[in-house]
């Protein structure tokens, strides 16, 4: 147990300032823990977030947990955490009392969800940008924006509430030395990510920007493994177009959230609020701009109307993404079996004569799928290897290692083989039938008679993410093939 740890736990039946009796621990932040408390005056169960006591004997952290506290006290917003009392003496406790919220976390909420409609989008985007333009009329920059510091309260109409102002700048209040680079790489403006002392309004807008953006898509905008790399990519590149990861977004959305995304601050927009009425107005041109026939037919709109996106279950569990043609899992590991059980079922009928359009060759000799127990290890090892970060690649041979470097490539070869996709199609269940945003595109896309291929080229997706869409169609019954019509 580290010292912090050990420290949080002190805490658990404490009473911090004759006052709120500590409970228990509910989660760590960048600064500091989380507590549930219980009010002893009010009767009322709260939040406290405490700085461990090595971490509040330095100074300056200890005068940035003080300026959070300032800055809650001066932004008093529905979209924002309320702060109910502090305590930052530094030879006493160093804490914060808060308004106990109950709910998940945007970035919560976009794992189980994925990609949104853009109605729930504008939904959202515009309640965070109140809660920003409150912070702002304040003379406040958030400076850390990103999905796990917006909490979503509410079970049926979700209410946004800004939270974690740890690292805020407050104007006339300096406390960040210049070229200190503060907040979560992602979501960084380029101005943040060059370590500028002056950091405006501006910097939250881009924030904004990148999660509407990965709300829309469910993918950020500048991504790579290192963050310095990510920092550089904001810096010096051109955002993607929102379509190369959801070409059902319009290109009319798509130029708001470039703008928004602008390298340099005057680019953008003048203000959170100027963003997310554009946004707002951009979605309802894009929605009248269909009619009623082309609402079942085009995926953007079963995206962009409201009316539309209410005949979708909610919630709808999904996968936050879909595996990419480097990744070798065929299924998400939260929710699916072990790569080796499904290569058990691609390889259960190994003697019979291989589906229609799918040719068995491999990217190495062929193992002997007669000896499956070995097979299946050898597959649960490397998922195991794989997914334990690091760089598992070290202890392998070279021939071992090209054998696995081609293996991506067959993704598409065995997600075909997994969900038998051949033939034509004779069954497309209705729109209504979607359980989400990319399920709901792809349908519309679909035509009886199809082959898989075709399937393919008409949703604009890269293949083996459309086919891993068209096998979770098939597998729900929303899709059914006919073998009687061989694929070309």
């Amino acid at each position: 147990m580290n010292a912090s740890t050990a420290d949080s736990c002190d805490f658990v039946g404490r009473l911090l300032g004759g006052r709120y009796h500590v409970r228990s621990r509910l989660n760590g932040g960048g600064m500091g823990v989380l507590f549930l408390a219980f009010d002893t005056r009010t009767g009322d169960d709260v939040a406290v977030k405490l700085l461990a006591h090595e971490v509040a004997a330095n100074p300056e952290v200890l005068a940035r947990f003080a300026l959070e506290a300032h800055a809650l006290e001066s932004v008093s917003h529905p979209n924002v955490v309320r702060l109910l009392d502090a305590s930052f003496e530094p030879d006493g406790d160093a804490y914060l009392v808060l308004e106990l919220l109950e709910g998940e976390s945007l970035g919560d909420f976009l794992h189980r969800r994925g990609a949104l409609a853009a109605d729930e989008v504008v939904r959202l985007v515009s309640q965070i940008a109140e809660g920003l333009a409150a912070a702002h009329r304040a003379g406040i920059v958030h400076r850390d924006l990103k999905p796990y510091n917006i909490m979503l309260t509410g079970a049926l109409e979700q209410q946004v509430k800004l939270l974690d102002f740890g690292i805020c700048k407050v104007k006339g209040r300096p406390i960040t030395r210049h070229q200190v680079i503060l907040g979560t790489p992602d979501y960084m403006s380029p101005e943040q990510a060059q370590g500028h002392a002056e950091i405006a309004p501006a910097a939250d807008q881009f924030a904004l920007g990148v999660l509407a953006f990965e709300m829309l898509s469910g993918h950020v905008p500048f991504d790579a493994e290192d963050p310095m790399q990510i920092l550089y990519r904001i810096v010096h590149e051109q955002a993607p177009d929102i379509m190369d990861f959801a070409p059902w977004i319009p290109a009319e959305v798509n130029a708001v959230i470039h703008r928004a995304l602008s390298k340099h601050p005057s680019q953008r927009f003048s203000s959170v609020l100027e963003l997310a009425a554009m946004l707002r107005d951009t979605v309802a041109a894009c929605d009248a701009a269909f009619d009623e026939e082309e609402r079942s037919s085009h995926a953007r709109l079963r995206v962009m109307t409201p009316d539309v996106r209410r005949e979708l279950p909610t919630p709808c569990v999904t996968p936050s993404c879909l595996p990419s043609s480097a990744s070798l899992s065929l299924l998400p590991r939260a929710s699916g079996p072990r790569l080796g059980q499904v290569l058990a079922r691609v390889v259960r009928a190994d003697t019979s004569p291989p589906p229609s359009g799918v040719a068995r060759t491999e990217p190495c000799p062929p193992p002997v799928l007669g000896d499956r127990e070995r097979l299946l290890a050898c597959f649960d090892l490397l998922e195991d290897l794989l997914g334990g970060g690091g760089e598992p690649e070290v202890g392998l041979s070279d021939e071992l290692r090209r054998w696995l470097g081609a293996l991506p490539s067959f993704l598409p070869e065995l997600t075909r083989a997994r969900f038998g996709l051949t033939g034509r199609i004779e069954y497309r269940a209705p729109l209504s039938h979607a359980e989400n945003v990319e399920h709901a595109y792809l349908l519309s896309r679909l035509e009886r008679g199809m082959t898989p291929e075709e399937a393919v080229d008409v949703s604009g997706l890269p293949c083996d993410r459309a086919l891993r869409l068209l096998g979770e169609l098939c597998g729900k019954g929303a899709v059914r093939f006919s073998a009687g019509h061989p694929a070309a």
